[in-house]
C-alpha cells in the first residue's frame, strides 16, 4: 500500500472533520442560528459533514477524501448563501408570537426548515461536483439529500437539547422585544395619572402591563402578561412560565407622582427583576425629566439592590 497516498487521504479526512465550523457561516454572530451555544453547534456541524459525506458520497462510490471535500464545500455554500438573505428572519419567532414564542417548536421549525433549504442548495453542489459517480436524476439527488438533511436535523435537535437551557439567543431577543413593549406600557401608566398627579393603583407588574397595553399592538393583547416575566426557557419549554417575575415597587402604585422625587431622590425604580441563575438584574426607573415613562437599566444600585450577588462580583 502506498504510504503517501494513505497519509494524504487521512490528512484530507482530518480537514473535513477538524474544520467543520467553516462549513457553516453565522460564526460572526455570537450564536449559531442566533440561538444556540457554539459548543454544541460544533458537534452538530461535524455530524452533518461526516454523515453527508457517507450518505451522499461514500455509499454511492465517491472516494473518501473527495466525499469529505464535497460535503465540506456543500455545507459551506448552504451556510453562507442563505444567511445573506435569511439572517434577519432569525431574529423573529417562527412559532408563537414575538412576545411569547414557543422555544421547542421554534427550534424544530428552524432546523427542519433550513434542512429543506439546505437540501436544495447542497443537492446542486453534489450534482455538479460528483456527477461522474451518480447514475440517478437530479430529482433523486434532491430526495436523497432531503433524507440526509432530515436525519441531520433530528440528530441536531437532540444535540442542541443537551443543555438545560439551550435557547440563549431566543431568550435575549424575546427580552429585548418585551423591554420595548414595557417602556410603552410605562409611558401610558404615567400618562394616566389623575388631575392630582396621583398614579394609578396596580397590584403587580402583570396587573400593570395588562391594564396599560402598548398602543397599536392589539395583536399582542393575549400576550400582555408575559412581559411581566423573565424569558427563561428550559429544553422542553412550549412558552412562558410564571417563575421569575418583575417586582413592582409598592411606593409607586397610587402615589403622587410629584412627591416621588426631591433633591435627594432624582429617580425611583418602578419594575425590577433578578435572574437567580446568573444573579444579573434589570429593570426600569422613573425620573421627573424623562418623557418616556421608564428608563431601562441593569445597574443594581439604580434598582435599589443593596449589594451585588456573588456572581456579579
Amino acid at each position: 500500500m502506498d504510504v503517501q497516498r494513505v497519509a494524504r487521504k487521512l490528512a484530507l479526512f482530518a480537514v473535513f472533520v477538524g474544520l467543520p465550523v467553516s462549513a457553516f457561516a453565522n460564526g460572526d454572530m455570537g450564536l449559531a442560528y442566533q440561538m444556540f451555544d457554539y459548543r454544541y453547534w460544533f458537534a452538530y456541524v461535524a455530524f452533518a459533514v461526516i454523515f453527508e459525506a457517507w450518505f451522499m458520497g461514500i455509499r454511492t462510490g465517491v472516494p473518501l477524501y473527495k466525499a469529505g471535500l464535497i460535503s465540506l464545500l456543500a455545507n459551506f455554500v448552504s451556510a453562507t448563501l442563505p444567511m445573506c438573505f435569511c439572517v434577519v428572519f432569525l431574529h423573529s419567532a417562527f412559532v408563537g408570537t414575538q412576545l411569547n414564542p414557543n422555544p421547542l417548536m421554534n427550534a424544530v421549525a428552524l432546523l427542519f426548515g433550513f434542512g429543506v433549504l439546505s437540501a436544495l442548495i447542497e443537492g446542486a453542489v453534489w450534482q455538479v461536483a460528483a456527477k461522474r459517480y451518480f447514475e440517478f436524476s437530479s430529482k433523486k439527488i434532491f430526495l436523497r439529500m432531503l433524507q440526509a438533511q432530515m436525519v441531520v436535523a433530528a440528530v441536531g435537535l437532540i444535540i442542541f437539547l443537551i443543555p438545560e437551557r439551550p435557547y440563549l439567543g431566543l431568550q435575549s431577543m424575546t427580552y429585548y422585544k418585551r423591554k420595548i413593549h414595557i417602556e410603552y406600557c410605562l409611558k401610558d401608566f404615567v400618562a394616566s395619572m389623575d388631575e392630582n398627579h396621583r398614579l394609578p393603583t396596580v397590584k403587580s407588574a402583570e396587573d400593570l402591563l395588562r391594564r396599560f397595553p402598548a398602543p397599536d399592538e392589539e395583536w399582542y393583547a393575549e400576550d400582555q402578561w408575559v412581559c411581566a416575566y423573565l424569558p427563561d426557557y428550559t429544553r422542553f419549554s412550549f412558552g412562558q412560565n410564571r417563575k421569575i417575575s418583575f417586582e413592582l415597587n409598592p411606593t409607586v402604585s397610587g402615589f403622587n407622582y410629584d412627591k416621588l422625587f426631591d433633591d435627594d431622590t432624582q429617580e425611583i425604580w418602578i419594575l425590577r427583576i433578578r435572574n437567580p441563575q446568573s444573579g444579573n438584574c434589570a429593570g426600569f426607573v422613573l425620573n421627573p425629566n424623562t418623557s418616556f415613562g421608564g428608563n431601562h437599566t441593569t445597574d443594581p444600585k439604580r434598582l435599589g439592590y443593596e449589594e451585588p450577588t456573588k456572581t456579579q462580583k
